[in-house]
């Protein structure tokens, strides 16, 4: 046990959010995949992470799935020096003390966005991009929780069975997490069901900003 290697990373592109893939072309695998023990799941959200999960990644000897987010694929950045991105360490996009908001993949702007926006309502939301999803940084998460005692994971993925109901479950499965609870947590994700090729559809099964500043104000009622 434990001998056998498998030096191996496998990218791909991933999501949806760019009109017209419809189901076969803009669907979120990272649910499916990250219930195959013994494979690392990524999802990077800008092109600097992208580099270095794939450093840390090359540098192992098991297999390692990235998931780039295809809208990474049309945008332009200065290039500059990036470092390895460590397995399981997730990355505080902007700090705050009302809520805790998770998010991967192309939610990432959507958070951040919906996090700006209620800002303006003194509402102050710490963004947390997870970057890695197994592994996934449960202390960094839980940390943020208890500051904040409010709860929001957004994903692109459908809600059953999916990493985000993960997340909310593994967390409030430790008492000092449960009892920081000053609202009910809230998953903010795409319905069961698959992504339509018409474009008004598609964003309309999607999670949006309206969707986070929902659950931002339900959980702050």
């Amino acid at each position: 046990m434990g001998k056998w290697r498998c030096p191996v990373v496998i990218y791909a592109p991933y999501g949806a959010y760019l009109p017209g893939g419809g189901i076969w072309h803009s669907q979120s695998s990272d649910g499916i995949l990250a219930h195959i023990p013994g494979i690392n799941v990524l999802v990077p959200t800008t092109p600097a992470d992208t580099i270095g999960l794939f450093r840390t990644a090359l540098s192992l000897d098991m297999p390692s799935l990235i998931l780039i987010p295809k809208h990474l694929m049309r945008e332009r950045h200065e290039r500059r020096q990036v470092s390895p991105v460590p397995l399981g360490q997730a990355n505080i996009v902007r700090s705050g003390k009302d809520i805790t908001l998770v998010a991967w993949g192309n939610t990432v702007q959507l958070a951040t966005m919906a996090a700006l926006q209620a800002e303006k309502n003194n509402i102050d939301i710490e963004v947390i991009e997870l970057r890695s999803l197994v592994p996934w940084d449960k202390q960094r998460i839980a940390e943020s929780l208890r500051k904040t005692g409010r709860l929001i994971v957004v994903q692109e993925d459908t809600r059953t069975a999916s990493v985000g109901a993960s997340i909310v479950a593994d967390l409030l499965d430790e008492n000092d997490n449960f009892f920081s609870l000053l609202a009910p947590p809230r998953l903010v994700t795409r319905e069961d069901i698959h992504i339509p090729f018409n474009p008004c559809l598609e964003k309309a099964v999607l999670p949006g900003t309206d969707d986070i500043l929902a659950s931002v104000y339900a959980v702050m009622s």
